[in-house]
């Protein structure tokens, strides 16, 4: 409705499976030759899927923009992806806490993101602090008033390694 409202109408979503990713891949290259730049949201598994029916088409996907999450991003993955044209930033996020970080725009790992610092707070319990966890879980805590739920120190069995540099990115 708010489309609508603001003028501009939404075509109905189509179906796609993933063992088909054409018509996808044929939106993305009508939007390419409208001179527009195409963002998809997806699953990492999905995005593969379409950058390898696109590299069968022979279409370049070079100007497309993907952001991915839900699953590892890694870096065959991520060359895959490249190889096809397109660029790929992941996102980390659940469902308990929401989007804890986005793609980094200078990254120099597969799967760097930026933490959002003004909504958590990210530890990790290092060495025997809790000997339940490994020493590279990440602990969240929700540092937001608006939290969609109050989260200290929980982990969602993710691991990572966290660092803190300068990268050039606007992030």
């Amino acid at each position: 409705w708010s489309s609508r409202l603001g003028g501009v109408t939404l075509p109905r979503p189509i179906h796609v499976g993933l063992q088909d990713p054409r018509p996808i891949v044929g939106w993305i290259s009508d939007v390419l030759r409208a001179g527009k730049t195409p963002y998809l949201h997806a699953y990492v598994s999905c995005v593969t899927r379409i950058c390898q029916t696109a590299m069968e088409a022979n279409v370049s996907l070079a100007g497309v923009h993907f952001a991915m999450g839900g699953e590892p991003i890694t870096p065959g993955r991520l060359a895959l992806i490249e190889k096809a044209g397109a660029r790929a930033y992941p996102h980390y996020s659940s469902e308990e806490s929401g989007h804890v970080g986005r793609g980094c725009l200078a990254s120099e790992a597969a799967d760097e993101v930026h933490v959002i610092q003004n909504r958590y707070g990210l530890i990790q319990p290092g060495d025997d602090t809790v000997p339940e966890l490994p020493r590279n879980a990440l602990l969240i805590t929700a540092i937001t008033p608006r939290a969609r739920v109050i989260l200290i120190n929980f982990s969602l069995g993710d691991e990572a390694t966290l660092t803190n540099r300068r990268c050039g990115c606007p992030l």
